[in-house]
């Protein structure tokens, strides 16, 4: 029994089935995760090292970088390593293949960075491993604020009771804070008093350090019991590390620490400050894992922080200034209307072509039971709910009704024929399964035409399989949401549509149209009327109209066939001056504005240009929010737009309108970047070497060059100046005399100038109990305690590093540097002077190498223009620089993925006909049939181009997703129409002739007039919506809509008469004689 005969005879066992793919879709659309794109951007691992001592960038590049790179190079799949060397820090990016499995990548990771730990210096701190992109931009920016506290109060709120909290939320690469300072037990030594009583700084480090511990002692048994004899010396106060006694004089006085340092409850000095609306703040900066869901980590945080508010003090408030799940979000539901709109659109269609509620509810159905089947699926199959996802849902909407109007057109129609028929009236009057029985075989009669304009459409998403893992990813999605809603849309077809119309009775007026003649004098029956349904007056006129043109346009068929082929070739010629792009332009309420300062700016410097960007940019009306991070080098202002259907400016005409401004304020360098889910609006140039100062003198000429460029803007060099250094070149034949070693020196000049972290000072969250004797003495009361606990600062009850060094007189200038003391092994003084020469050099700052090439890159702002022009421009440009030997440049970024990727999915699309072409020979079991069906395709290219050059939309990989989809789809209103002509021509006994052949073509033509334009305008109005979307971000699904409403359209439109055409001219050549043509 077929699956329809089995939905029409058990109608509540098919309505139950249906309900339950009903509730269990809804629960699947609640529980779908959402994202803006899928995720394609976790192939990278990064190792970051933190070093303490402050050793310069060339010093981490060899001693850190280098041999990390080279430990981690034989790890498998690996397709590129970055690293980034600067001062106090060495990053390691490791780039895999797409498709790796990276968490065998990540402990293979670990597993060769553990060998060669122990070879790195001392000096590093525990090294991270984790799963993130360095470069990220943090998915939340938090603001931390309080009218009644300081910077430095909610700093210290933050570091001890919110930064790991946040941190611990699983999916989260990060947080790191800026603003306030970072409190600090200081204690800061008098030099002079040092040297009186012949000290160095090292012996106070010493000193404090072993003097703040509680050591476990032994253990004491008695009968019944045992106790832990515990030496309890931490400190519990800092007037206890004032009192501390260090050395006695020869009279036997107690020297204590307070006598030669000044011991504070300080903070550090700032490395950055922290704005928002120019008003100071502490932020906190949010990275996530690249496998975590923004939108899911940002629920995440916002949960954290409505359980953090209900303990903290009610004066602190945090917000979040910058959240990238906001544009997520607003971008998923902007297609989820699009998607709801199409809908509407395409029921309208139905009912202004059926004129009829019944019919229209029967096909209006299918919509959302189909949808809801594809939400189960894709549950079910990991999918997520993004703009690539709910764009193919979109897509189908049109077209998930196609099956069902062709259904339910052939059941009307099967049944008008029969009622037509006098003697079938008794019959119909009085068989009360009659209405069943033209449902099963009015759906079955059209099965081979359902299927096989399904599996066409389906099969031309096949060939993804074969391009890189990168873009089968990212549009795998697109693929299996159309698959899934096809599927479901062809199953309600063959099961709901003929079980709802035997039981609904579709009642029509009686019909008033002409019949076309017959095919010839001795063959009544193929005399058949359309389905007696109602129609408008407009549709009516085009019937009758095409019925009159057809026949004029297969007369001239081969005058209709040669301009097709020429319009063809030439808009094929059209399609080669077409720009292209990586993936298309998403516009977004957000841009960053980076603020470069020449290095070695001190902070405060830096400070007061960015008060003149934040007061420039605060000025402007489209501004809603402005979060600064100020860095003494280069600092970042996070500019958030009111949304872009309430400005009247793009975000490129403001950043237009702020460069002329910001420009000003020297010497700063001033750029800006919009953020994108995908790559950015950059150019990127690397230039590759071993020296570096031969490498910024070609990154001068090649920024030089790219300047000359119409239309770039923000050229820059992305290497950061020298700063400048003093070195000490020690002698160590001098230092020798002294007992002294370089390391030692270097040692003790360090704690000098910058501290040394000599303990943690730690409070306890319970107050300290000294026990002298006697068990009766081990136990308090609850009320002792809780009145004991008040007594015990915010600053106790967390471990406070303790810092020791020179007051900052002794430390402040180069002549004090140069009077620096050291204590030999003998006691005695020396001068750093008397050690060392003092000379002035540019160390580098950072140092990149990518691939064991020392890089420097240059960028540029290609705003509007596409890629490949912006590439071909800068070749041109650079095309005669000379570059030493083993000296080259490459681009980096988008650009050799965007080549790669058109050329694999430009073998898609010719793969995707060649499949189609397969299918349609196997199910019509002809060879020139199916050449006939896909004289569509040239005839959407045509569409297609032609939209793409009326909107001036570049070649991305919308575009070329929506040309593979055409394939699929144009090739179904040339299947339904040459499936009618073979149905006709079978009615016939016998040959005929040329005169028949051509009233059998007409009259095809004509009887598949009205559901070849119900299917096609019901997917074109579909995707009217998304393809007239402004939103932020439509750039990223417009593109896929515009190609396939501009190539459909043409296709529909020339298929009604082109491939009548088609047909007939290969009847007369007698092409494909012998296989079923």
């Amino acid at each position: 029994m077929s699956l329809t005969n089995l939905s029409v005879k058990r109608p509540t066992a098919v309505s139950m089935f249906f309900l339950g793919f009903t509730i269990v879709g809804i629960i699947a659309f609640k529980l779908l995760p959402v994202e803006m794109m899928p995720n394609i951007s976790f192939w990278d691992i990064t190792i970051n090292i933190d070093v303490r001592g402050g050793i310069p960038a060339s010093e981490i590049e060899r001693r850190i970088a280098i041999p990390t790179e080279e430990a981690v190079s034989s790890v498998s799949h690996i397709k590129n390593i970055l690293s980034i060397s600067k001062e106090g820090n060495a990053t390691i990016i490791l780039e895999f293949e797409p498709g790796t499995n990276m968490d065998f990548a990540a402990l293979e990771v670990r597993e060769k960075f553990n060998r060669i730990r122990n070879e790195l210096p001392t000096e590093i701190e525990k090294p991270v491993i984790a799963k993130y992109e360095y470069m990220d931009v943090p998915i939340m920016i938090l603001a931390v604020t309080s009218l009644k506290r300081t910077p430095e109060e909610l700093r210290k709120i933050v570091d001890e009771k919110v930064k790991n909290r946040i941190q611990r939320i699983e999916g989260i690469a990060r947080a790191e804070v800026a603003g306030g300072r970072e409190g600090k037990i200081l204690i800061e030594a008098d030099q002079y008093k040092l040297q009186a009583y012949g000290l160095s700084i090292n012996d106070l480090v010493d000193i404090i350090n072993i003097n703040n511990a509680n050591l476990l002692a032994g253990e004491i048994k008695r009968a019944k019991d045992k106790y832990l004899i515990r030496t309890i010396g931490e400190f519990q106060n800092l007037e206890e590390i004032r009192n501390l006694a260090i050395t006695t004089t020869k009279e036997g006085s107690v020297i204590r620490l307070k006598d030669v340092a000044e011991v504070k409850d300080s903070f550090l000095e700032p490395v950055a400050y922290a704005r928002l609306n120019a008003k100071p703040v502490v932020s906190i900066y949010v990275q996530k894992e690249s496998t975590a869901n923004t939108v899911k980590i940002s629920n995440l945080v916002n949960k954290e922080l409505k359980n953090l508010r209900d303990i903290l003090d009610k004066d602190i408030n945090i917000t979040s200034t910058f959240n990238q799940a906001e544009a997520i979000q607003q971008a998923v539901n902007q297609v989820k209307s699009s998607l709801m709109y199409g809908a509407i659109l395409a029921t309208l269609i139905l009912l202004i072509f059926l004129r009829n509620i019944t019919s229209v509810f029967i096909i209006a159905s299918c919509i959302p039971l189909s949808i809801l089947i594809t939400f189960c699926l894709m549950f079910f199959s990991g999918l997520t709910l993004n703009v690539i996802t709910l764009s193919g849902l979109a897509l189908g909407v049109g077209m998930l009704v196609d099956c069902a109007i062709v259904v339910l057109d052939n059941i009307l129609k099967k049944r008008d024929e029969f009622t037509k028929d006098p003697n079938n009236l008794a019959v119909y009057n009085l068989d009360a399964n009659i209405e069943k029985k033209l449902a099963i075989s009015g759906t079955e009669e059209m099965n081979l035409a359902i299927i096989t304009s399904t599996v066409t459409t389906i099969i031309v998403f096949l060939p993804l399989a074969f391009v890189n893992p990168e873009i089968r990813m990212l549009y795998s999605g697109i693929a299996f949401t159309i698959i899934y809603s096809l599927i479901a849309s062809l199953f309600t077809a063959i099961t709901l549509v003929p079980m709802l119309t035997a039981r609904l009775k579709i009642k029509f007026p009686p019909p008033k149209q002409q019949t076309p003649a017959p095919v010839n004098e001795n063959q009544a029956d193929t005399k058949e009327q359309p389905a007696s349904t109602p129609e408008s007056p407009s549709v009516g006129k085009f019937q009758s109209l095409y019925e009159k043109v057809i026949l004029t346009v297969l007369s001239m068929r081969y005058i209709i066939v040669v301009l097709i082929i020429i319009v063809s070739i030439k808009t094929l010629q059209e399609s080669t001056k077409l720009e292209k792009e990586f993936i298309g332009i998403a516009e977004q309420n957000k841009l960053t504005i980076f603020i470069e300062m020449p290095t070695g700016t001190r902070l405060e410097v830096s400070d007061k240009i960015v008060q003149l960007v934040e007061d420039a940019i605060s000025k402007k009306p489209e501004v809603k929010s402005l979060t600064a991070k100020i860095e003494p080098w280069s600092s970042k202002i996070y500019v958030e737009l009111i949304p872009l259907n309430k400005r009247k400016k793009s975000t490129a005409q403001i950043i237009n309108e702020l460069r002329p401004i910001t420009d000003k304020f020297e010497p700063a360098f001033i750029y800006y970047e919009e953020p994108e889910e995908i790559g950015t609006k950059e150019i990127l140039i690397e230039l590759y070497g071993y020296d570096y100062e031969s490498l910024k003198s070609l990154a001068i000429q090649v920024a030089q060059r790219i300047q000359t460029i119409p239309k770039f803007t923000d050229t820059k060099i992305r290497m950061r100046e020298g700063r400048p250094e003093m070195h000490l070149n020690i002698d160590k034949r001098q230092s020798a005399m002294f007992g002294l070693t370089t390391e030692y020196i270097a040692l003790a000049l360090h704690t000098q100038m910058r501290g040394l972290v000599a303990t943690r000072y730690r409070g306890t969250d319970e107050p300290v109990v000294r026990i002298k004797e006697g068990r009766e003495k081990l136990e308090l009361q609850s009320q002792e305690i809780l009145k004991m606990k008040p007594a015990l600062s915010a600053r106790e009850s967390k471990e406070v590093e303790t810092i020791v060094r020179l007051e900052e007189k002794f430390r402040k200038t180069f002549e004090a540097l140069r009077r620096i003391t050291l204590i030999t092994p003998d006691r005695e003084r020396v001068y750093l002077s008397q050690l060392s020469n003092f000379k002035f050099e540019i160390g580098p700052s950072e140092i990149w190498r990518k691939n064991k090439y020392r890089m420097v890159q240059v960028s540029a702002n290609i705003g509007g223009t596409a890629l490949n022009t912006a590439a071909q421009k800068v070749k041109e440009v650079l095309r005669d620089l000379t570059f030493p030997k083993d000296y080259f440049w490459q681009f980096g970024g988008n650009y050799d993925k965007m080549i790669r990727n058109q050329k694999e999915l430009g073998f898609a699309i010719i793969l995707s006909i060649i499949l189609v072409y397969m299918i349609l020979a196997s199910l019509f079991e002809s060879l020139s049939q199916p050449f006939i069906i896909l004289m569509t395709v040239p005839l959407a290219a045509i569409g297609a181009i032609m939209a793409l050059r009326i909107t001036h939309l570049p070649v991305g990989m919308g575009v070329l997703i929506g040309a593979i989809m055409l394939g699929g789809i144009v090739v179904n209103n040339a299947i339904v129409l040459i499936d009618r002509i073979n149905f006709l021509s079978h009615k016939i006994p016998g040959g005929y002739g040329k005169k028949e052949t051509l009233k059998i073509v007409s009259k095809a033509s004509y009887d598949r007039l009205r559901p070849i334009m119900m299917t096609s305008l019901t997917t074109i109005l579909g995707l009217i919506p998304m393809a007239l979307d402004k939103s932020e971000s439509s750039g990223l699904w417009s593109p896929l809509a515009i190609t396939v409403i501009g190539g459909l359209t043409i296709s529909t439109f020339l298929t009604l008469f082109v491939i009548p055409c088609i047909y007939l001219i290969f009847k007369e050549l007698k092409i494909g004689r012998g296989y079923g043509l």
